[in-house]
């Protein structure tokens, strides 16, 4: 394991190493990291890479991606700053939209 290479201590390279594992799929934190992770990881969908994503395998959200994702704020997201950072984001996209 790259971690325990780099000496670091187990128990914090298992705590890892089981964030890593459930990040998507677990649908409760174990954690004060892992809601952290989980927070973050959803966060990528508001941003400019991740809507350009979601619309290229998804062409016909076009229309509605933006009410879509703030529809999911308050049921995706854990802490009241991951929600303040997608509100964001969101605002940046539809900004960018709106420019083109």
């Amino acid at each position: 394991m790259i971690l325990e290479e780099l000496h670091y201590p187990s128990e914090r390279a298992r705590e890892i190493c089981r964030i890593i594992l459930g990040h998507d799929s677990r649908k409760k934190p174990v954690s004060r990291s892992d809601l952290i992770v989980k927070d973050s990881n959803k966060l990528f969908w508001y941003s400019r890479k991740g809507v350009d994503l979601l619309l290229n395998w998804f062409p016909d959200l076009r229309g509605d991606i933006f009410n879509l994702l703030e529809k999911q704020i308050e049921e995706w997201f854990f802490l009241a700053t991951s929600r303040k950072l997608a509100r964001q984001e969101l605002v940046r996209r539809k900004k960018g939209a709106n420019r083109s």
